[in-house]
């Protein structure tokens, strides 16, 4: 994969995250030419090119997580404050998770799912 393919993709994926859509990366990275087999395989958020594009945005984000974390920390807030901190928290956690191809925990539970189902076929105990 080109670095330029690699940027347009990592540009694109922040497009859709800028605009409050979830990008569904290998989607992307078949719209920009690249086989369904490696942009399914999670490589492209391995890549410099994609790396050079993410990395500066997900730093700004952590660094604004920990920000949040410490205005939670605060024992002066209220219930709507402390609920708001707490959903930003949770949306930006997910963004880094996104860009860096990691797992969100919506994906942990269907893995989880299948998992037990896996475990009982004839569903006995569902």
């Amino acid at each position: 994969m080109g670095s330029i393919v690699g940027e347009a993709i990592a540009n694109e994926v922040l497009g859709n995250l800028g605009k409050q859509i979830r990008p569904n990366i290998t989607k992307i990275a078949i719209k920009h030419g690249l086989s369904p087999k490696y942009a399914n395989s999670g490589q492209v958020q391995k890549t410099k090119a994609y790396k050079r594009v993410v990395k500066p945005v997900a730093m700004r984000w952590e660094k604004e997580r920990e920000r949040i974390t410490k205005a939670m920390e605060q024992t002066d807030l209220d219930e709507v404050e402390y609920r708001d901190l707490a959903k930003v928290l949770d949306t930006l956690t997910q963004n880094i998770q996104l860009l860096g191809g990691g797992a969100t925990a919506n994906i942990a539970n269907q893995i989880l799912v299948r998992f037990l189902d896996a475990k009982d076929p004839d569903n006995k105990y569902t």
